[in-house]
């Protein structure tokens, strides 16, 4: 019986970490145009998201208001955040109270609130859902 439970779990195991990746379109709206580079931060677990450990980190140039990027990712949950770094000092600049000069992003964000933790702005990615949509925040207008 141990070696049936043994063999089960294994299986359940590999499956995740072999699974192929998927191929997933993250549209990124709103980015101001010829202004620096977007910053792009994937986490994939709540205690990555919370230590600031992305998983993967993507840099793509605001040639255009609607930014296409494809990139590979396992089924899952991811949280990607972003910021349009327009000074390319490599971080993102903040006034007083830490309110964003520079233009940022996350993965299901309303607006309404403040941002908020992993559990509110988590993602799956799955071969139902390849496809994450991320519009800009602009913090005293464009």
């Amino acid at each position: 019986m141990k070696k049936i439970l043994i063999i089960l779990i294994f299986l359940l195991f590999s499956i995740n970490v072999f699974a192929e990746p998927l191929e997933v379109t993250i549209e990124i709206r709103e980015v101001l145009l010829n202004q620096g580079t977007l910053i792009i931060a994937i986490y994939n677990s709540k205690t990555n998201y919370k230590k600031n450990i992305p998983c993967k980190e993507l840099k793509a140039e605001s040639t255009s208001e609607t930014i296409i990027i494809k990139e590979n990712l396992p089924s899952g949950e991811y949280v990607i955040s972003l910021f349009q770094d327009k000074n390319g000092n490599g971080k993102l600049d903040t006034h007083i109270f830490r309110i964003p000069k520079e233009p940022i992003g996350f993965t299901n964000y309303t607006r309404k609130t403040i941002p908020g933790g992993w559990r509110k702005l988590k993602t799956k990615v799955d071969e139902e859902n390849r496809s994450i949509k991320i519009k800009m925040i602009h913090f005293g207008g464009k």
